[in-house]
């Protein structure tokens, strides 16, 4: 600290407080400036976060002796009794560029007017330094009474560091944290930050893989390194990787790759803050390239420079969020007495090594190892516990991260373990199975493919998520169908009751986009690594068959449905050629289906459901009609005008309906519905000054509202609709141009606003009228 002092020595307080307050405010912005260029040039997020934190506390220790030794706090009276504690992350000694400095001014029970005389000018002080300062003036009565019922308070002084100041003070306080706080209430302490813990990964999704992870409180960030600190320090006094590592709570590997996860994460956090100087710790998506530029990233082959950066990211996320699961399980504390005899008394033991207590899977003797003799239970592992409804223990996941190297070529290539594979996918729960699998590294270890697209992402605003959180999401999603009670989903739920195979589907959906190391047009390459995948797991040629089938067409029904004419016989012709027959069809709904809803939270709408199913429809109908009735020309016109005027009824005149057939073409007269034929004829009749006509109706059902325009055909007539509906935050969801030969043109469009709802708001269709007329 004499460092930080020498830059006042010589100055007194107060006549010369503004020299002070200049000395030490340029120390902190050139040490800041440096501590940038190092940062730029490499230097390790660790080293960065401590350096700061040193800078502060010298800095607070000068300004603390500053004003403790002026006369005006010493000269003929008692000194003032005050100490300075560092807590929360500055207490642990990582500090961030723009983050917070928590400080505690301690004071004794009835602080004496000296005290509190000092605590005021020393908080002004640092505030004319400019210190991100967030400080609370306590006694240390008051500091425990907080953290008892307070648990972010607790979690603080657990935290806490002794900086400057009154020396008894700082020792009565040091005692009572260790006596209070890291001594009682162990157990619910642990309790509530694992409950903490789950309700903040429930607000980022539970996912590690999001788009724009918070790297301070989504899934695998900052916060959940604290919290596994936390409750080592509270079960076991360990405040370190080093002391959980003494008191076993992780092994040394673990403690090496988490110290490399917790780095990165921090030299992420400090670019975020420094690159846009203030607090941030999102990583939003039109930050990520410049981020990963200036953390050295740069261009591999397909993988961009970003991507290559948040596939790292992700990665290093995985094992921080394995380490606060590992250490919430470890640091639990044991039950005792009778608590822990019905604990043996309600264990199921399942042979081979493993016994089920309190809902979880775990190994019957601690230290020993039941794969090393039987590899295949790295496999039977995850069936039993689909089928006993139980989740593997941290601790059984830590064991089968140890023996990932079992699960090699011979492995694979064993027909019982491919056996072994294809039940779980055929039991019920194969999703959350498959997802426990990844969490502990089987997955990718069994499926070399899978491995390749861990963490893998593409840079775009379409994807929410890493290709593997996608895949695993996509299983979710089709495993959940049949059973749904959306009354939005009941027909693709009634369609995948009906699939006789939906392990085959499941495995289509694990290969749809393992071809994505490839870059984005990964069709071809997804549907090879399928092909050899299936024959090494010794699939039978008909589901082998129909895996690839699936792959290589699984981005065709959603191209069909949304940018394809669909009444288009030879579209469905063509598209029924593809998929062969209706077991195919339905499988490939079903995969369409869960691909795009895994795709993020907003992607699957009503109106896309809509699509998808009427082009499922159409084809299944090429398929099952048993003998088409042909009918054609005139006979065709006859039979759709007679539809028209029935729903006409007695308002318009028959003249009217000829003429409009006789000025449309014959491909509108096959392709529109008589009612909305019926709609445009009166739309017609309703032309303002002969100019434009308007009309919408309201699809409550589906979610969207529909507009017909009619006027005048001329160039740019449909970008001037569009342009209108854009400004007016509409989005257009479809639409069916068609021009009369008599130079009218009928525009009918599907439109929705931004919430996605149907537009009911009349005063928007008159100023929609206004703009159009």
């Amino acid at each position: 600290m004499s460092e930080a002092r020498g830059l006042l020595q010589g100055l007194r307080f107060p006549e010369d407080r503004l020299e002070a307050v200049r000395i030490l405010r340029s120390c902190v912005q050139v040490e800041g400036e440096a501590m940038r260029q190092a940062h730029l040039a490499g230097a390790g997020g660790v080293v960065t976060v401590r350096r700061l934190a040193g800078v502060i506390d010298r800095v607070l220790d000068a300004s603390y002796t500053f004003l403790w030794e002026s006369p005006s706090f010493t000269h003929g009276r008692r000194l003032p009794r005050v100490g300075i504690v560092a807590v929360g992350g500055y207490g642990r000694g990582d500090l961030n560029p723009f983050s917070d400095i928590d400080i505690v001014l301690l004071h004794p029970p009835k602080a004496d007017d000296l005290s509190t005389h000092f605590m005021i000018e020393l908080m002004h002080f640092l505030w004319d330094i400019r210190l991100p300062l967030s400080h609370s003036n306590r006694s240390i009565a008051n500091c425990v009474e907080i953290a008892r019922h307070e648990l972010t308070a607790k979690t603080s002084f657990i935290e806490s560091r002794p900086l400057v100041g009154d020396a008894s003070l700082i020792q009565q306080f040091e005692e009572s944290v260790g006596r209070e706080l890291l001594q009682k209430g162990v157990g619910r302490f642990i309790q509530e930050k694992a409950a903490e813990r789950n309700r903040r990964h429930a607000m980022h999704y539970s996912s590690v893989s999001l788009l724009e992870p918070n790297v301070k409180e989504s899934p695998g960030g900052l916060r959940d390194y604290h919290t596994a600190l936390w409750v080592g320090a509270t079960r076991f006094g360990a405040r370190s990787l080093e002391q959980l590592q003494a008191v076993g709570v992780i092994t040394r590997e673990e403690q090496r790759t988490v110290a490399q996860a917790y780095d990165f994460l921090l030299r992420v956090r400090t670019d975020l803050h420094f690159s846009q100087q203030r607090k941030s710790d999102v990583l939003a998506i039109e930050v990520q390239e410049d981020t990963a530029l200036r953390l050295g990233y740069v261009r591999n082959g397909p993988a961009l420079a970003v991507e290559r950066f948040m596939r790292d990211y992700y990665l290093q996320a995985r094992e921080m969020y394995h380490f606060c699961a590992s250490a919430l399980h470890r640091c639990r504390p044991q039950k005792r007495g009778i608590g822990k005899v019905l604990g043996y008394m309600s264990q199921k033991d399942l042979g081979h090594g493993f016994v089920v207590t309190r809902g979880e899977l775990e190994a019957k003797e601690q230290g020993k190892d039941p794969f090393r003799e039987r590899p295949t239970l790295l496999l039977e592992v995850f069936l039993q516990c689909q089928q006993l409804g139980v989740r593997p223990s941290e601790d059984l996941k830590a064991l089968m991260r140890a023996r990932l190297g079992l699960l090699d070529e011979a492995f694979r290539g064993d027909p019982e373990h491919s056996r072994l594979f294809m039940d779980i996918l055929k039991t019920p729960h194969a999703a959350q199975a498959l997802r426990f699998m990844h969490e502990v590294g089987v997955l990718g270890a069994y499926l070399p493919e899978f491995q390749q697209i861990t963490c893998l992402v593409h840079h775009d605003l379409y994807h929410k998520y890493t290709v593997d959180e996608h895949t695993l999401r996509a299983v979710e999603y089709v495993e959940e169908l049949p059973a749904t009670t959306d009354k939005e989903l009941k027909e693709f739920a009634k369609l995948s009751q009906s699939i006789p195979n939906p392990e085959v589907l499941k495995l289509a959906l694990i290969y749809h986009d393992v071809g994505k190391t490839k870059g984005v047009e990964h069709v071809e390459e997804s549907t090879v690594l399928a092909r050899e995948a299936m024959e090494r797991l010794g699939l039978g040629q008909k589901s082998a068959g129909q895996v690839e089938l699936l792959v290589r067409s699984h981005l065709l029904m959603n191209h069909l449905a949304q940018r394809r004419d669909i009444t288009d016989p030879k579209i469905i012709a063509d598209f029924a050629e593809t998929v062969k027959n209706v077991e195919n069809l339905k499988l490939l709904c079903a995969l369409t289906y869960a691909d795009t809803r895994a795709v993020g939270p907003d992607i699957w709408t009503v109106w896309k459901g809509a699509l998808l199913w009427e082009l499922y429809m159409r084809t299944h109908q090429y398929f099952t009609q048993e003998e088409e009735v042909v009918v054609t020309g005139e006979a065709l016109i006859a039979q759709v005008k007679g539809e028209v005027l029935s729903a006409l009824s007695s308002r318009m005149a028959q003249a009217a309906v000829d003429a409009f057939f006789n000025a449309m073409p014959y491909k509108y007269i096959l392709s529109t519905p008589a009612g909305t034929i019926a709609q445009h004829v009166q739309l017609i009749g309703g032309l303002k000054d002969g100019k434009l006509a308007t009309k919408h109706t309201h699809y409550l059902d589906l979610g969207y509202s529909e507009l017909m325009v009619c006027m005048r055909s001329k160039p740019g007539n449909f970008s001037k609709i569009a342009g209108t509906l854009a400004a007016m935050n509409i989005n257009i969801l479809g639409a069916q141009i068609y021009t009369r030969n008599d130079g009218l043109a009928l525009d009918t469009l599907q439109i929705e606003s931004l919430e996605k709802k149907p537009i009911l708001d009349d005063g928007v269709w008159q100023r929609l009228d206004s703009e159009l007329y």
